[in-house]
């Protein structure tokens, strides 16, 4: 990326070392002219400069200031923290390629338990009177419908009505696939037993062995 004022790496940095980083740690380690932003301050990354964690937390006393669940979080109470500090309240905060989408293939993905603190710092911009941009198509902030309101309207009965069909399809599947495999070990039983008798055919009388 070109396109950049601060790299944050909250993570431990012996875990950008690993094969699935591929280069990563590498790249951190080079000279930067913007600063990379660590959990703490480490020799190798030269342009490494420590989150404010005390500070932050501190600044934001009370119910929620330590409630950080993901890297996303921390950024936006950076951003918060430092508009305070500065004082400029015309100041701007926004979320791009952020959806947090809780539902991942196969099950939920690590998104469902970090979104609500994305969604609690967000607020929190809103609630200081910082102008929030975030994108339609962003998952963050959003509602399918009005819990109260909306619950018994078309839309609402006909995912629910789709859950069942497809959850019914699922059960028919599956109770094929066990009927499938019974049948799969009977005829592989059958076959061994097959091959037991066949060994005491006489192959002189034309039978196969």
């Amino acid at each position: 990326m070109t396109r950049w004022n601060r790299h944050f790496e909250l993570h431990p940095i012996d875990w950008t070392k690993e094969a699935g980083y591929d280069k990563y740690f590498e790249w951190l380690c080079e000279t930067h002219d913007k600063p990379i932003v660590l959990r703490e301050l480490v020799s190798e990354v030269v342009s490494g400069i420590a989150y404010p964690r005390s500070e932050v937390i501190a600044h934001f006393a009370g119910p929620g200031a330590d409630y950080f669940t993901n890297t996303i979080s921390w950024m936006l109470a950076l951003a918060i923290w430092e508009l305070d500090v500065e004082g400029d309240k015309e100041g701007e905060i926004g979320l791009w390629g952020v959806n947090m989408a809780q539902h991942g293939i196969g099950g939920k993905s690590e998104y469902a338990k970090q979104r609500p603190s994305c969604e609690f710092w967000a607020g929190m911009a809103r609630g200081r009177g910082y102008k929030f941009h975030l994108p339609d198509a962003s998952d963050l902030l959003k509602t399918g419908v009005l819990y109260g309101f909306d619950q018994g309207g078309m839309l609402w009965t006909k995912m629910r009505e789709r859950d069942k069909e497809l959850q019914g399809r699922i059960d028919t599947a599956a109770q094929m696939k066990d009927r499938c495999a019974q049948e799969e070990l009977f005829l592989r039983g059958a076959l061994e037993c097959n091959h037991y008798w066949k060994q005491w055919i006489n192959d002189t009388k034309g039978y196969a062995t």
